[in-house]
This record gives structure tokens, sequence and C-alpha cells, in this order.
């Protein structure tokens, strides 16, 4: 082979190498953005299962809490049902105390139709001075 064979030859390796050097850093290029974008990856998702997680554990905060203020609130209406329950019982007992009374106070000798009337709706008015019987006053008549 003459001088420029050989010149030509190691041109040609050099330019395969120059061809192969940027190849390689091309595929180095190509790589390093890859691991690049590997990483942002991967930051993004623990970033999201830290997101996720700290909104499952608000869910459950949440939720407990609705279920506690549904609680108080149920045991604050069963609470006020006795309350009225007993209010209305007692009531009730009062009612019909009244009624005994203004009906005995009827059946006693007052005969006449608004002191009749009166007892079924009005609350029983009475004075007495605590020694001897109590003395009823209707209100609708004069009777004592």
């Amino acid at each position: 082979m003459s001088k420029l064979g050989r010149k030509r030859t190691q041109v040609g390796n050099w330019v395969a190498s120059l061809l192969f050097i940027d190849v390689l850093l091309l595929v180095h290029s190509e790589l390093t953005k890859v691991n690049s974008m590997k990483a942002k990856l991967e930051a993004l998702c623990r970033e999201l299962k830290r997101q996720n997680k700290q909104v499952l554990e608000d869910s459950k905060r949440v939720a407990t809490d609705e279920q506690q203020k549904r609680q108080d609130l149920s045991k604050k209406f069963h609470t006020t049902i006795k309350e009225i329950t007993a209010k209305m019982e007692e009531q009730g007992e009062e009612r019909l105390k009244q009624l005994k009374v203004g009906n005995a106070y009827v059946a006693s000798g007052c005969a006449c139709r608004g002191c009749a009337i009166w007892w079924r709706f009005c609350s029983v008015r009475f004075v007495g001075c605590g020694v001897c019987m109590l003395v009823f006053v209707c209100v609708l008549c004069v009777h004592t």
C-alpha cells in the first residue's frame, strides 16, 4: 500500500473514531436526560404518595369528627326527648290533680255551668289558710 492509501485509511479511522465519539457523546447525553427524567418522575411519585397519604389521613379525621358530631347530636336529641317526656308526664299528672280537685269542687256544691266549664279548661286557683280546708275560687262566678 502506498503512503496515500495508508493516510486515507488513517483518516478514515479518524473519521470513524470521530463518528463513534459523536455517537457515544449523543448516547451519553440521551442517557443523562433519561436519568434526569427518571429522577424527576421518582420525586414526583414520592410527592404524590405523600400527598395521597395526607388526603387519606384528613379524610379519616373528618369522618371521625363527623361521626362524633352525629353521636353528640343523637345523645342531645334523646336527652331532649326524655326531658320533654318527663315534662309532659309531670304536666299530665298536674292536670289530673287539677281535674280531680275541680270535679270535687263541682260535686261539693257549686252547680253552675260556668264553674264546670272553667274547671275543664283552666288551672285550679285556690286560696286557703293552711289550717282549715282549702277554699276554691271560681274566676267565672263569685262562688267561693
